[in-house]
């Protein structure tokens, strides 16, 4: 299986695919899963804000979400990023580092079909610390 990224509603386009599909594929053995078919779709938050609404009753946009069909050991799903808000997110976290925000909400949508939840302070603690492992690694 692999790892598909996709552009629906963006010119936003990553460069060297294979390098973020080479990190997916690290954290994925690292957290002793096997890879399935991950799909990475960059789009808008308008299309995240329908995406919320239709599927998650939720009436705001977010920076990713994620559906996920891990099923046993094997990790797969779809991780929709919202383009705009990473662009928002990179001025405000990663000091203008578009690259950093990108890598660290991919983490952060492929920690999320391993299983982790950022419901709870303990989860969002657990998944930080995930993310900035990762980044660093």
């Amino acid at each position: 299986m692999n790892v598909k990224y996709y552009y629906k509603g963006t010119s936003f386009r990553l460069v060297e695919e294979k390098n973020y599909t080479h990190l997916i594929n690290s954290i994925i053995n690292k957290e002793g899963y096997r890879r399935g078919e991950i799909r990475i779709i960059f789009t808008s938050d308008k299309a995240i804000l329908n995406l919320n609404k239709k599927f998650l009753n939720r009436e705001y946009s977010t920076d990713v979400i994620v559906f996920c069909n891990t099923f046993k050991n094997t990790v797969s799903g779809e991780v929709y990023i919202s383009i705009e808000r990473i662009r928002e997110n990179s001025d405000k976290y990663s000091e203008g580092n578009i690259n950093e925000e990108i890598k660290r909400i991919i983490i952060h949508g492929i920690l999320h079909l391993l299983g982790y939840e950022d419901k709870s302070n303990k989860g969002r603690d657990v998944m930080t610390n995930k993310e900035n492992f990762y980044l660093n690694s």
